[in-house]
């Protein structure tokens, strides 16, 4: 029986690492997108980091129905934008477009980066609408690791399955070791 303690030790151990590491590379954070040039353009950008480390990333756009946009994640804030985009987006194609993106969520925020959306491909230099990436979204973003519609508490917290199996697991370890210590005293 003793063979097995250390073999459920580490299975325990790999379990809550694993949680751990997909509470760091998942998550969902939203950012509004406000109107530029008088375009009447506003809507959302949702981010949604994916457990293979890339980033899903869903606009909506009210008052661009019937139109096709670029739209890309560039350096810099939308008061200071980088010109040339850091990662394509899909066309935001009557007020919505959904692109995955091969960087981890973790990496777009923190105020490096802004959703911008473009009038159209001819006039791609006329921004219509856009949104800083921040670590805490600003005008009712989310935390890493919470839902849309939840409260933002200031702070990222660990997601559940890491929680859990460290308020759970540690004390049914012990208790195993507890008594396989006492039957094997007992022989």
């Amino acid at each position: 029986m003793r063979k097995w303690l250390p073999a459920l030790l580490f299975a325990f151990l790999a379990l809550f690492a694993s949680g751990a590491v997909t509470y760091a590379e998942t998550g969902i954070s939203r950012a509004d997108l406000h109107a530029q040039n008088n375009s009447g353009e506003e809507g959302t950008a949702v981010l949604s980091g994916l457990p293979d480390g890339t980033t899903k990333v869903e606009i909506t756009l009210s008052g661009a129905e019937g139109m096709d946009q670029p739209a890309h994640i560039h350096q810099g804030s939308c008061a200071n934008l980088n010109p040339v985009p850091a990662y394509p987006l899909n066309n935001v194609v009557n007020g919505t477009s959904t692109t995955i993106v091969k960087v981890p969520i973790t990496d777009l925020l923190g105020g490096r980066y802004a959703i911008n959306v473009h009038k159209s491909a001819a006039e791609v230099s006329t921004y219509v609408a856009c949104g800083d990436l921040t670590a805490l979204m600003n005008a009712g973003g989310t935390a890493p690791g919470t839902a849309p519609g939840m409260p933002t508490t200031g702070q990222a917290q660990p997601g559940l399955p890491a929680g859990l199996l460290l308020l759970l697991g540690g004390p049914a370890l012990l208790a195993l070791g507890w008594g396989l210590r006492r039957r094997a005293l007992r022989r």
